[in-house]
């Protein structure tokens, strides 16, 4: 667990840092799928009420879809629950 700082910039810095190496690791899970597709299967899932606690994780997934899918594969129901499962390993602590 981290020590969290006094300093809200440092606070900030350190989700920062935090993110930054494991988004990396994502991005290679939205490669292969088609942009598209892939944002507004995210994009739909921003809309379920019962997944609001969970804004900061779609979000997450929506970005990091943008920045790194270039492939032509369309999301289906078990790829977008996967997503979730994985790139929430990485924000859950935000929520």
């Amino acid at each position: 667990m981290h020590e969290i700082p006094d300093n809200l910039f440092t606070v900030q810095q350190m989700l920062t840092d935090l993110i930054k190496s494991q988004a990396e690791d994502l991005g290679a899970i939205f490669r292969s799928y088609d942009v598209k597709a892939s944002v507004a299967a995210a994009g739909g899932l921003l809309t379920v009420p019962e997944l609001q606690a969970n804004t900061v994780r779609l979000e997450a997934i929506a970005h990091l879809i943008v920045g790194s899918a270039d492939g032509k594969k369309k999301p289906n129901k078990q790829d977008a629950a996967r997503w979730f499962k994985q790139v929430g390993r990485a924000f859950a602590h935000m929520e």
